[in-house]
């Protein structure tokens, strides 16, 4: 006996197989299975013989039958014991394979050089984002990396990108690891409302970080994107990272972003303000939702500014004259910014503005404003408090569901911009209106005279949109139509009619468009080129040519029969549509292109 996990062949089998074996190696291709045949053929069957009396014949065959039935018995035994031999070497076979696969890849990997295989490691591993799962599912990636072999563990625990983000959502032992390996001002500290509330969730984890705040570099409280995603922070949470964080150094300290999916706590408690004791003079962006910011010390070093506010609950809406008054007051307090993004959701009637001198922030180059759901008065009242008197670059998002006050409290809202933007030079407007009626909107642009760079946003919008009536947008250089799913040839026409007739020389582009089909209310893919569907990065030059004989369709000497259909004046040509629609070839349009006429 012999002491193995594998199962035993029968012996008589096994001496079968090795006489079938040695048979075969005797051929003189060494391995002909006719041999086999050749053996029962001439040794095993019996010859035939006529059917006549004959006992002693009759004696021969039974004993012949039996032996016969011995051979077949152990031929079938031989079959049995194939079975388990076959799949023994189908599975050596396989691992054989395996082995040589792997052969080759530990090959390649010996050729590379630390720095390149990190990187892979890095780009296999790495999983990008503010939350906790983004933190902890690099963090297992990289532990089983580095179980691979010792390269791949100390190539794991050089990284940065595994171990730098911390999350109160991680076993604290793992939270005190991860703040140990920090050895520069690279990390991120992550703090969520917790999955599942325990007594010492938050405490634990900021006396944690906090014993490393001289390598932090970001702190994040909340979801930017999806605020409402994670269970906010209770007033005791916020009360211990206020006592856990009081006075915190954070030298390399460059970001803060707090975000609160409702205004119930932050709006109340005081705690909710614990940043104001932090000492971080490299601070530069600081991004709140929900929070109405208050000043402090760090906050004069700020560049970059977000503000997010729903108005919504019924706690928002009863204290808007304060928080917006408080909201001004922090912005005056950071005399650097230099970007400021202002959001702010359901300013609705009867909201009331605080009375206040308008403020001037002639620091900012970058902004961009957010009204959606937001009702004209009261967002034109807001707007009387703010001034941007050297600011280039607006971006305006204008969003409503409301289908009998969006037209008009939208063109309220554009009509401010000259009033506390006066000096921007590229604009962007983005309009979101949605209702299921599919109403379409009428919507008329007033003059920007300073204006150079002006893109059009609708997104799934049906809009009417007009040029007012005289002087528009006359120191226009490029104009860009970007994500219209439905854009009408109508409209675009006539406002491109007018620089036309202004003599201006826009440079048109368009992003990511559609055009609406002349026959359906509805809007869908077009089954043919001439059908009309704008792709993207599509480069066109508008020139006037009033004296240009190459230019054969000039809006002013168009055929009546392609000018004047249905009352529309001027409209592009179809093979301005047929060119931009043929796919991604991207071809530049010629300016007899851009001139057609909307039937």
């Amino acid at each position: 006996m012999h002491d193995c996990e594998r199962e035993d062949l029968d012996p008589e089998a096994v001496n079968t197989l090795a006489e079938i074996v040695e048979r075969l190696r005797q051929t003189s291709s060494g391995g002909c299975l006719g041999a086999q045949d050749e053996w029962l053929r001439t040794s095993i069957l019996p010859p035939s013989s006529l059917l006549e009396y004959n006992p002693k014949r009759a004696e021969e065959d039974r004993n012949a039958a039996d032996r016969l039935t011995s051979v077949a018995k152990s031929l079938r035994t031989t079959v049995d014991a194939l079975f388990p031999l076959l799949q023994l070497i189908s599975l050596q076979a396989l691992t054989c394979e395996s082995a040589a696969t792997s052969m080759r890849l530990r090959a390649g990997l010996l050729t590379l050089p630390d720095e390149v295989l990190l990187h892979i490691m890095e780009d296999i591993a790495f999983d990008e984002g503010d939350d906790p799962y983004s933190a902890v599912h690099t963090v297992r990636a990289a532990l089983k990396l580095s179980a691979v072999c010792r390269r791949f563990r100390d190539l794991a625990m050089r990284s940065s990108l595994f171990w730098y983000r911390v999350s109160n959502n991680m076993h604290i032992d793992l939270v005190k690891a991860l703040c140990g390996r920090l050895t520069k001002p690279i990390g991120v500290v992550i703090l969520m409302g917790p999955i599942r509330r325990t007594e010492d969730h938050v405490a634990p984890f900021m006396q944690a970080v906090a014993a490393r705040s001289e390598f932090w570099t970001r702190f994040v409280q909340g979801s930017e994107i999806m605020p409402s995603l994670f269970s906010g922070l209770t007033r005791e949470d916020l009360q211990d990272v206020a006592q856990e964080t009081r006075g915190l150094d954070a030298p390399f300290l460059r970001e803060i972003s707090m975000h609160y999916p409702d205004f119930d706590i932050s709006g109340e408690v005081v705690e909710a303000h614990y940043y104001k004791s932090w000492v971080a003079p490299q601070l530069r962006t600081f991004k709140t939702t929900n929070l109405v910011p208050v000043p402090f010390a760090s906050g004069s070093s700020l560049t970059s500014v977000t503000v997010k506010l729903d108005f919504s609950t019924a706690d928002w809406a009863g204290r808007v004259t304060e928080s917006l008054g408080s909201l001004i007051d922090f912005l005056v307090s950071c005399p650097k910014v230099k970007s400021l993004r202002l959001g702010l959701s359901n300013l609705k009637s009867p909201s009331v503005i605080p009375a206040r001198l308008r403020t001037d922030f002639s620091g900012v180059e970058d902004l961009e404003l957010d009204f959606s759901h937001c009702d004209g008065p009261e967002t034109k009242s807001f707007l009387h408090l703010i001034h941007f008197p050297n600011t280039p670059s607006l971006k305006l998002h204008l969003a409503k569901f409301d289908r009998t006050t969006a037209d008009t409290s939208t063109e309220l809202i554009l009509q401010e911009v000259a009033s506390f933007a006066p000096c921007i030079t590229q604009l962007t407007l983005f309009f979101f209106f949605h209702e299921k009626h599919n109403r379409i909107k009428h919507l008329t642009l007033p003059n920007f005279p300073r204006i150079q760079q002006l893109t059009l946003m609708t997104s799934e919008s049906r809009l009417n949109i007009s040029p007012q009536q005289g002087l528009f947008c006359t120191s226009l250089r490029t104009l860009t139509f970007c994500g219209c799913d439905f854009l009408d040839r109508e409209w675009v026409s006539i406002l491109l009619h007018r620089f036309k007739q202004q003599g201006n020389v826009p440079h048109l582009e368009v992003q990511n468009c559609q055009w609406k089909r002349e026959d359906e209310d509805t809007w869908s893919w077009p089954s043919t080129p001439s059908e009309a569907e704008v792709e993207v990065e599509e480069d066109v030059e508008l020139e006037p040519e009033p004296e240009d004989p190459v230019n054969e369709h000039n809006i002013m000497d168009t055929d009546d029969s392609d000018t004047r259909s249905n009352g529309s004046a001027n409209s592009v040509s179809q093979s301005f549509i047929d060119a931009i629609i043929k796919g991604p070839t991207r071809a530049e349009v010629t300016v007899e292109d851009l001139l057609y006429v909307i039937r």
